[in-house]
Order: structure tokens, then C-alpha cells, then sequence
């Protein structure tokens, strides 16, 4: 179940140049593949790992995205909805916020 809470935070913070490129790489990332490791976000991103468990658990509140065990590790899928996936719907506002048309 989705917060309200959560949803306000995650509606400010896209507001903010730093979280709107996240959205749009994770968009991006999306369409590539189904899943992320958060290795990759820490290569992109240059951030600690515990930075970018935080960001995807944040996610993962907002059910966008699935965080599931595999091995020693955790592997975070993109939910969908009716066909596409659910972050997509965020990725209009994230450009705008970056200017990008």
C-alpha cells in the first residue's frame, strides 16, 4: 500500500535536477531490460551503495519497482501496468524539470 506520504515526498523530490535525471535513467534503463542491480546504479551514479539501496527502496514503497533476493544480492524489476511500466508515467515531469522537451 502506497502512503500518502510517500507519494508527496517522491512529488517534491522529482522537482530536483539530481532525482529527475534518476527517473529518466531508470526510464531508460527500463526499456533496455527488466531488471537492475544496484552495482549499475552505483557505477552510473558514482554514490555508495547504501545511497542507492535507499533511492531504490524508496521505489520500491511507491510500487514501481520490485526488489526480489538473488543469491547474496538483491535484483530490483520494473512493475508494469496495462502494458507499459509504471515509472514511465513520471518520466514527462522529470523532463520538464530538466528543461529537456
Amino acid at each position: 500500500m502506497i502512503l500518502q506520504k510517500d507519494l508527496n515526498k517522491f512529488k517534491k523530490r522529482i522537482n530536483k535536477e539530481g532525482f529527475a535525471k534518476w527517473i529518466l535513467w531508470l526510464c531508460v534503463k527500463s526499456n533496455e531490460k527488466e531488471v537492475i542491480y544496484t552495482k549499475e546504479v552505483i557505477a552510473y551514479f558514482k554514490i555508495t551503495q547504501q545511497a542507492s539501496r535507499n533511492k531504490l527502496n524508496h521505489l520500491v514503497l511507491l510500487e514501481l519497482i520490485s526488489k526480489e533476493r538473488k543469491g547474496i544480492s538483491y535484483v530490483y524489476k520494473f512493475l508494469k501496468k496495462n502494458g507499459s511500466y509504471k515509472i514511465e508515467k513520471y518520466s514527462d515531469r522529470a523532463k520538464k524539470t530538466l528543461g529537456i522537451k
